[in-house]
């Protein structure tokens, strides 16, 4: 997917703002790193189109990002769950956009077996652990066809073998995917990172140079403590 930010600004809910980013970014899976309060979340909330920018705009594969079907994975999968049951949850979009219930259904069923999940189809997702909870937040974008998933440091609240479970069915993803993520380790899989800096673009290309210059900064920081 080819990503390009034309002198982007949000001022208003962004903390620090987001100013004036440009750059044009080819990727598969894009990692998004800086420190806390760097402008990480707004700017994902941007190319979602949760967020309107002050000015300027983004593009997606060349055209408005808001003409693009982007699929929003939140941090806390509680914040995304809706429905009882994982087999509601999945189905959940395709009902509201208007599919016959039981159309839904089976789609819903069909990608659990995908995904070798149908032993929980029916479980309560308030029964879920976390790593299971992000996945069926995962597939609940994944029926809507999604051109693009925005993933908000998907492995924040998973243990370490949950988190590479997770990272490895990503990885296997068609769809381009971003991912937030504050430790260097956690963004080694993407072939491109966006570095940001008080809501400045401080760096953008392959994963391996980025964050090497990254790790370089942060070691910085700690020797001026």
């Amino acid at each position: 997917m080819h990503l390009h930010l034309d002198h982007l600004t949000l001022i208003r809910h962004a903390r620090p703002a987001l100013r004036d980013l440009c750059g044009a970014i080819t990727f598969q899976r894009l990692g998004v790193i800086g420190l806390n309060g760097s402008g990480k979340s707004s700017l994902l909330r941007l190319i979602a189109g949760l967020e309107t920018p002050t000015e300027g705009g983004i593009t997606l594969d060349h055209k408005p990002s808001t003409d693009c079907a982007v699929g929003y994975v939140f941090q806390n999968p509680d914040h995304q769950l809706l429905m009882p049951t994982v087999r509601e949850d999945i189905r959940f979009g395709l009902v509201q956009s208007g599919l016959d219930k039981t159309l839904a259904d089976a789609q819903a069923m069909q990608l659990l077996e995908q995904h070798q999940l149908s032993s929980i189809a029916d479980a309560p997702v308030a029964e879920l652990s976390e790593g299971q909870k992000q996945l069926v937040c995962l597939l609940a974008i994944l029926i809507m066809t999604p051109e693009l998933i925005v993933f908000d440091e998907p492995f924040s609240a998973l243990d370490w073998v949950q988190q590479q479970r997770m990272q490895q069915r990503i990885v296997a993803l068609a769809v381009p995917s971003i991912h937030i993520g504050h430790q260097p380790s956690e963004l080694r899989y993407c072939d491109q990172v966006l570095w940001l800096d008080e809501g400045t673009l401080k760096a953008h290309g392959p994963a391996d140079d980025v964050l090497s210059q990254y790790e370089t900064f942060c070691r910085a920081q700690l020797d001026r403590d």
